[in-house]
């Protein structure tokens, strides 16, 4: 069993393990993980462009409450007159 076990790794690294074959799937695992890197950053840009949008629309708001152009029930005024 111990023979055929060191014939199969040997036949494992002459055949499957070359170096040209190893060279390449390292060179695709890179550009894989830089297109996923890529994707990523990209969701993560526009994510927080819509954050800050919605910080903008949210500050508009509550200015616009505050300065009375929004009509407010008798909870909302006392929030912001607290």
């Amino acid at each position: 069993m111990e023979k055929l076990d060191i014939l199969i790794l040997n036949v494992l690294v002459d055949e499957v393990f070359n170096s040209e074959l190893v060279k390449t799937m390292l060179s695709n695992m890179k550009k894989q993980i830089k297109v996923a890197q890529e994707s990523r950053d990209e969701g993560l840009k526009r994510l927080t462009k819509e954050l800050n949008e919605m910080k903008i629309a949210t500050d508009r708001l509550y200015e616009g409450a505050e300065n009375g152009f929004l009509p407010l029930d008798s909870h909302c005024k006392s929030a912001f007159t607290n």
